[in-house]
């Protein structure tokens, strides 16, 4: 899948599953090349941190990978990393976002609240794990989390600008989604068809 804009490729207890993760990359900013590296050198049973939107696209293609159908996974992924770095850890709202594309400035904002003192400490941390059953991915914000109940009805969202991501990565990349807490985390499991490898 190739990258054209930013937009593109938006459970009360961890499922047993999903144990602490063996291997820890620390969290800082990343270029693209060291963070593909790192992440391909692993074994599943990691986590890592970045705060932008390039980081969160290497990202999703090197974790895409370990998944059934890699152009798939890396949408599905891709949606909840845009997800947790614009509405989560930048605040910026689905009203926001529309007037920003349709001023043609998400880009800009982006990076103008990156640098910004209130949000440039703030990370996505992700964390993988796989077993011979299922893949699964916690991605999590350091934003104030959203009410994702509404988000569970796909009908809604059939005629709306925003909240599709959601929608997408649950439906076409992965066999379930969980929020949990405020919102600000959710969990992608993906399992394995007996025929997969």
């Amino acid at each position: 899948m190739k990258k054209s804009d930013s937009n593109k490729p938006d459970a009360a207890s961890v499922s047993p599953e999903i144990r602490p993760a063996k291997t820890a990359i620390p969290p800082r900013l990343w270029d693209d090349e060291g963070l593909r590296q790192a992440l391909e050198g692993l074994k599943p049973g990691f986590r890592f941190s970045f705060r932008t939107m390039q980081e969160g696209w290497v990202a999703a293609q090197a974790l895409s990978k370990w998944y059934p159908d890699p152009d798939t996974a890396e949408m599905g992924i891709w949606e909840l990393i845009v997800n947790a770095i614009e509405h989560g850890n930048l605040g910026i709202n689905n009203e926001e976002k529309s007037i920003f594309i349709a001023a043609g400035s998400l880009e800009e904002e982006i990076e103008r609240r990156l640098r910004l003192p209130v949000f440039r400490d703030r990370v996505v941390e992700v964390e993988f794990c796989r077993t011979s059953e299922r893949n699964c991915l916690v991605v999590r914000d350091q934003g104030g989390g959203f009410d994702y109940q509404t988000f569970v009805d796909r009908e809604a969202f059939t005629d709306r600008s925003n909240g599709r991501g959601i929608v997408l990565a649950r439906d076409l990349a992965f066999d379930d989604l969980q929020y949990r807490g405020c919102g600000n985390e959710v969990i992608a499991t993906c399992e394995f068809s007996e025929t997969a490898g």
